[in-house]
Order: C-alpha cells, then structure tokens, then sequence
C-alpha cells in the first residue's frame, strides 16, 4: 500500500511538471495560502522548523525566491520555486520508495514457523 501511495506521489510530480494548469493552481496556493492546501512538500508556513530537521537539509528554501503574494501579485519566480521543490520531492519519494521494497522484501523473507530455542517445549 506505501509503495503505492509513493509511486502515486511520483506520479502527481511528473504531471504536474509538464502540465501549466496544474502549475498555476499550485503558484495560487503558495502566493495565497502558504502551500497548505496542497501537497505536503508546498507549505511554506513552518520553513524555519523544516530547515532545522536533518532529512530536509536539501530542501529549496522559499526565502531564496521572490514568491509572489495576494498583495504584490504573482511572480514567476514562485513557478521556479515549485519546480524545484517537485524536484526536492521527487528525490526524496524514490528514497522512500527504495527502503519500503527493501523493508517489505526483509518482512517476507522472515521464517514466522521458527522458534528461538528458548521458546521451544
């Protein structure tokens, strides 16, 4: 089920790449919203947490960008700051997708009928 929730995440960052409507209704929700009311990786609101966490260290930082906002209107640069946090994300996704085949081929490969010694009658 995990993998296929990441693969599905991969999925939604190749079409959202090359689809332009898509794009814009994401640059709507950094400039307006934060990123939180879209995928995870997109909010903008807790950076300074984000950035103290180690298994984010590469993660493109909004204050690097000039992000548009409701009150000085859009900014292309914010196009270029979701492009490359969907790069960010999709680097990260495959990781997770390689550890979750890695801990699922661990699981199936345990002997569940073995007993340790101690437990045996």
């Amino acid at each position: 089920m995990l993998i296929r929730e990441l693969a599905g995440e991969i999925r939604f960052i190749k079409h959202v790449e090359n689809c332009e409507r898509c794009l814009i209704e994401l640059q709507l929700d950094v400039e307006r919203y934060g990123g939180s009311r879209s995928i995870w990786y997109m909010d903008i609101r807790n950076e300074e947490f984000t950035r103290q966490d180690w298994r984010y260290k590469d993660i493109p930082y909004p204050g690097d960008y000039k992000i548009g906002s409701y009150w000085t209107g859009s900014s292309e640069d914010t196009i270029r700051f979701i492009k490359d946090r969907l790069k960010w994300a999709e680097k990260i996704t495959r990781k997770e997708i390689v550890a979750a085949v890695k801990y699922l081929k661990l699981i199936m490969s345990w002997d569940i009928d073995w007993s340790p010694p101690f437990f045996s009658g």
